[in-house]
């Protein structure tokens, strides 16, 4: 009986440390930056919130300081006269 206890306790352990580990990679990995914005946006436009986060990762890697290869950045993509244009 006592190993039984000893076998099962180390398996939760093992699951929890496996868990926890989990958790930690895929924060690393997928970060969830702008969740104050991406939540409010994705609600409001009815937008699933993973696909803004998937966006942001292949976009830009959550990087804020990134530049494309066209040399646009996050200025670039905010000023009014690419809305305008983009809206002809």
């Amino acid at each position: 009986m006592k190993r039984f206890l000893l076998i099962v306790c180390i398996i939760c352990i093992v699951i929890f440390i496996i868990h926890t580990i989990t958790n930690i990679i895929i924060k690393k990995i997928y970060p969830k930056d702008y969740s104050e914005y991406v939540e409010k946006y994705s609600k409001e436009y009815n937008v699933d919130s993973n696909l803004v986060y998937a966006i942001i990762k292949a976009e830009s890697n959550f990087n804020k300081n990134v530049i494309s290869k066209s040399g646009a950045n996050r200025s670039n993509a905010n000023n009014g006269r690419n809305s305008k244009r983009s809206c002809k």
